[in-house]
Order: C-alpha cells, then sequence, then structure tokens
C-alpha cells in the first residue's frame, strides 16, 4: 500500500528483532518464534533490492533488563545504534555518498 501510493521503486530500512531481546525466556512460543520471525525479516530483504534489514544483536545493542517491559526494550545506547544502521542501510539503498564516517 506504502509503495501503491508514493511509488514503486521507494526503499525501506528494517532492523530486525535480535535474540538479545528473548535471552533467558522459558516462553517456548518466543524461542521458536523469534528466529522465524528473523528469517521471514531476512527474506523480505533478500527478494528485494530496495529493502535491507538491520542486525540488532550482539554487544552495541544491549536490552533494558530490569524495567517492567524489561528485554523487549534497548538501551538508549542501543537506540542509538540503531538509528546509525538504519540510516546508513538507507544511503546504501537510496544509492547515494555520504561524505559521513
Amino acid at each position: 500500500d506504502v509503495r501503491a501510493t508514493f511509488g514503486a521503486n521507494l526503499p525501506f530500512v528494517l532492523n530486525k528483532i535480535s535474540l538479545n531481546q528473548i535471552e533467558g525466556t522459558v516462553n517456548t512460543n518466543k524461542l521458536v518464534q523469534w528466529p522465524m520471525v528473523m528469517a521471514a525479516q531476512d527474506a523480505v530483504a533478500a527478494a528485494d533490492p530496495k529493502v535491507v534489514a538491520t542486525e540488532t544483536g550482539g554487544a552495541n545493542y544491549e536490552v533494558s533488563t530490569g524495567l517492567a517491559e524489561g528485554q523487549y526494550h534497548y538501551t538508549t545506547a542501543s537506540l542509538l545504534q540503531i538509528g546509525d544502521d538504519l540510516a546508513r542501510a538507507l544511503v546504501s539503498v537510496c544509492g547515494v555518498d555520504s561524505d559521513e564516517d
């Protein structure tokens, strides 16, 4: 629908969900479904050259443990990293040069 409204070549960038967000869970639904969703996100990006999926796993993407909604939410530093990743992905998918490193 978005591309029908704004153009067929509209680029999309998305950040994938992360196993960091369910680390330590015993919820079997999450343990089974999280990798399935991540694989679907990869498949969308692989099928469309105007879509880039960025990673959100690893040490640069810490989650806010100990809060009411805990592990689902990233720390401030992680959110800044995700924003930077998404911006770089958008620049790359649009095919423009950026002089920012």
